[in-house]
């Protein structure tokens, strides 16, 4: 008994060294090091190895840890998602080197940096957006354009998906009560740049927007405007002079353009925006001048949306014509021509395809 002793002792250390060795080979340090330090006191073969298995542990935790360093020192100029990416690559850096030494002195500086970096803009942020919020019910337009542009830097900066579109609305709106129809245009104008892709225009703040297009004096040409200021006699009639501006619309023309922006809005809502597109584009080119300008304030109210189809739309004619498709690939040229009847790269695609179907055509006959 006395001497199978020290031999199931030699087996036991030789298992706990073998998962040890298995444990730094697989990268995990932290369940390794706990077995080592003990063995590690041993005066054994075992006890050696066990010594050297924790030299090489420190040389990779610290080799890891400088690789961290590197990446994180690309990322510290960046945006927001940057700089926190860079933070954590420090603080695991920091961890890797056990906190001594001079990387991980620099390290915690560059934590330090980083923190009151993100702090200050977040604190920055809440000081704006509470005041905006305060007044939302008040037309300010200079004072609200002015601290939205500097939430959007800070948005930027920050790399947040904070949404600025209901305070600005809110703004517009506030100004439209007030009867600042322009101040209300403008910044309702700014809601729509400052917009999150995956946010849409309520429809009541679309057609508020058209509406106050639409009641827009038109700006008269220069020759009626000197013809005006040079005008020595008055008029014979009591009542001031008309102005010369485009006949208003007549009942039945209004309507329909109501008509027009509801079916819009119910298509764009409804997630057929190319389709909503489409009506407008129709309606705009067939309607009077001052029921055209509500139609063509809708539509720019849409811009960003054309863009992103027009993209989408050429990226899947492009994939479908490499795939060899040349039907389907023609079918989504059409729809990026029907959005942008001058894309350049579309017709010329369009022009092909058809110039390879007559040769095709030609060849069976």
């Amino acid at each position: 008994m006395t001497a199978l002793g020290p031999t199931l002792l030699g087996c036991a250390h030789e298992s706990t060294l073998a998962g040890a060795r298995r444990a730094v080979a697989e990268g995990r340090y932290e369940a390794a090091e706990p077995d080592l330090q003990k063995l590690s006191t041993r005066p054994t073969p075992e006890g050696d190895e066990a010594r050297q298995l924790l030299a090489q542990v420190e040389e990779e935790r610290r080799a890891t840890a400088l690789v961290l360093l590197e990446q994180a020192r690309k990322l510290e100029g960046g945006l927001g998602p940057d700089r926190v990416q860079a933070r954590s690559y420090l603080e695991l850096a920091l961890t890797l080197l056990r906190g001594t030494g001079p990387e991980a002195e620099a390290a915690a500086r560059e934590v330090t940096d980083l923190t009151t970096w993100l702090h200050e803009r977040e604190r920055a942020w809440v000081r704006l957006a509470a005041p905006l919020a305060a007044h939302a019910s008040e037309c300010l337009p200079e004072q609200q354009a002015d601290t939205l542009a500097k939430l959007r830097s800070l948005r930027r900066e920050l790399g947040r998906r904070y949404s600025l579109l209901a305070p600005a609305l809110a703004a517009a709106q506030a100004c439209f009560a007030a009867g600042r129809e322009l101040d209300g245009l403008t910044l309702t104008e700014l809601a729509v740049e400052l917009r999150l892709p995956n946010e849409t225009i309520p429809a009541a703040a679309s057609l508020r927007m058209a509406a106050a297009y639409a009641h827009l004096p038109p700006t008269a040409p220069a020759e009626q405007t000197a013809a005006t200021v040079s005008a020595s006699t008055p008029a014979p009639s009591p009542r001031p002079a008309p102005r010369v501006v485009a006949p208003a619309p007549a009942v039945p023309d209004a309507a329909q353009i109501d008509a027009v922006l509801a079916r819009a809005q119910t298509l764009y809502t409804s997630g057929k925006v190319f389709e909503a597109l489409l009506t407008l584009d129709e309606a705009v080119s067939t309607s009077e001048p001052a029921g055209g300008a509500r139609l063509r304030a809708q539509r720019e109210l849409w811009k960003r949306d054309r863009e992103f189809l027009v993209t989408d739309y050429l990226t899947r004619a492009e994939r479908a014509l490499q795939g060899q498709d040349p039907d389907t690939a023609y079918a989504w040229y059409a729809r990026v021509l029907a959005l942008d009847p001058g894309h350049d790269v579309a017709l010329d695609r369009v022009r092909k395809i058809e110039a390879f179907r007559r040769l095709k055509s030609g060849q069976r006959s």
